[in-house]
Order: C-alpha cells, then sequence, then structure tokens
C-alpha cells in the first residue's frame, strides 16, 4: 500500500531525513504515510500504534507486535505436536491426519522439522500397544522416511483388524464343535448308563424294577389272586 502510493520513503530511510528534502517536505511524507498504515491495519493493532509521533515509529511498534504474536503462536502449534496423543482402539487415519494437520501449522510458524524427525514424532505419538511395532521400525537399518511409516501403519491397522475377525470366526466355530461334542457326549453317556442298568427283581439290564414287565405281570395276578380270595371269604360267612 506505502509503495503503490509512494509513501515508503519514510519506511526505506528508517525515519531518517533524506538530504534531498527540507524538513517541511520530509515531514509531509511522514504525515501522509503515518495514515495509510493506520488504515491497513485490525482494530485491535491501531489501538497498540496509534499513539506513535512518526511513520517510521508505527512500523517498529508493528514489528514488535508480529514478532511477539508469532512467538505466541510457534509456541502454542509445538505445545500441540508434544501433546498429541493417539488413543488406544482410535482411528489410525484420524490420528494420522490430525497429525499432519498441526505438523503443516508448525512448518507454518518457519519452524524445521525434515523428514526424518516428523517421522520418528509420529511414532513417539502412538499408544503403548504400539511399542512393538515403534520399536522395530525404528530399529530398522534403513533410514526412516514419513511416508513409509505412514504407509506401514496403516497397512498394520488393518491386519489387526483382520487377525480380531479371524480370531472371532475361530472361536465361534470351536464354541458350536465344543457344544456339538458335548451333545454327542451326553447322548452316548445316557445309552451307555440305560445299557448298564440291572433290574433287581428279574436280574436283566437295560431297565429299572419299576419298567420290569415281569414285575408287573406278577403284581396284577398277585392283585387277582387277591380279590378272589376275598371273594370265597365274604361268601362263607
Amino acid at each position: 500500500m506505502l509503495l503503490q502510493k509512494k509513501q515508503h520513503k519514510p519506511i526505506k530511510e528508517k525515519g531518517v531525513k533524506l538530504a534531498s528534502l527540507d524538513d517541511e517536505e520530509w515531514e509531509e511524507e511522514d504525515e501522509l504515510a503515518r495514515p495509510t498504515i493506520m488504515l491497513s491495519v485490525s482494530d485491535s493493532l491501531l489501538f497498540s500504534i496509534r499513539e506513535e509521533k512518526t511513520a517510521w515509529g508505527m512500523w517498529q511498534r508493528l514489528q514488535d507486535l508480529y514478532a511477539q504474536q508469532c512467538a505466541s503462536s510457534n509456541v502454542y502449534w509445538l505445545k500441540k505436536l508434544i501433546g498429541l496423543q493417539m488413543k488406544e482402539g482410535a482411528s489410525m487415519t484420524a490420528h494420522l491426519n490430525e497429525f499432519n494437520g498441526v505438523v503443516s501449522q508448525v512448518i507454518n510458524q518457519k519452524l524445521a522439522m525434515d523428514d526424518e524427525f516428523k517421522a520418528t514424532f509420529l511414532l513417539c505419538t502412538l499408544p503403548e500397544s504400539w511399542d512393538t511395532f515403534s520399536t522395530a521400525t525404528s530399529n530398522s537399518n534403513a533410514m526412516l522416511t514419513y511416508a513409509d511409516v505412514e504407509g506401514a501403519l496403516l497397512q498394520e491397522e488393518m491386519n489387526r483388524k483382520n487377525n480380531v475377525v479371524g480370531r472371532s470366526n475361530a472361536m465361534n466355530a470351536r464354541g458350536r464343535s465344543q457344544q456339538k461334542g458335548k451333545s454327542q457326549e451326553r447322548g452316548r453317556s445316557k445309552s451307555r448308563s440305560k445299557k448298564d442298568l440291572e433290574c433287581h427283581y428279574c436280574g436283566k439290564k437295560g431297565h429299572f424294577k419299576k419298567q420290569c414287565f415281569k414285575w408287573k405281570n406278577d403284581q396284577k395276578e398277585r392283585g387277582c389272586k387277591g380279590c378272589k380270595a376275598k371273594g370265597q371269604k365274604w361268601s362263607q360267612d
């Protein structure tokens, strides 16, 4: 904006008057630059620079404010990155998206982060259940690249999901097999125990006394004889 309006001289010269200009001309240059600067900043920044008497003073104040904001932003995003931790059972894809977003903000703050450091830091954000994977990956002879680690994490997550499904199916099949075996065993046990039974009345195997046909027939005959005997006694009387 200052360049377009050719009002940049007070800033370019860092507030030092040009020898080719007299005091009045220099003051005019400065007075033209100050409103342009004030119109170009937000209200919050305007409050901080409006007391400055020169364009160069305003410019220096803005530099200090932006430096403070930049430092605060650096601290915020570094804390965000350091505190980033994947929860047990969380989606790896979701975690990678969050990690990449935070890393992008850190890089936007002009903070250096090479590819190997980025890959190593990603492994540090994994939960305890991924310790074996992290150790094996970091101990590999090849230099870590972020793309390789990211791909390996997604593949490992897929393998774990497939293993869980496989174990679940195997357990279900084993449970059905064991249940079927128990049913068959109970059936054979009942069959064997029935064959081993021995009737205490007739001495034969395979039934109890109450199920014995001989005992039932004998009981009927005894009952009939008893009835006949009682009838004869009543007729004599």
